[in-house]
């Protein structure tokens, strides 16, 4: 058998400290619009009104918590 997984510096490990959420735009926008706002309006320079689309509503969306707090996001289309 392997080591067991070890925990990184920041004490996040897995289990009951991290999730990923699926669902829709309705129900994912308010976490899903603040991680993209900050990384691709505010570190990127892409037009904030350019950042969302018709394809929000159809997508699939993915977001990553640790500890309860988004920490990053995606969408199918």
């Amino acid at each position: 058998m392997g080591a067991a997984p070890r925990a990184r510096e920041d004490g996040v490990s897995g289990g009951a400290a991290s999730a990923l959420r699926v669902g829709d735009w309705d129900t994912l926008r308010r976490d899903a619009s603040s991680i993209r706002i900050a990384v691709f309006v505010g570190e990127q320079g892409f037009a904030a009104d350019e950042e969302f689309d018709a394809h929000d509503a159809h997508a699939l969306h993915a977001l990553a918590y640790v500890r309860d707090q988004p920490v990053a996001t995606g969408r199918l289309l």
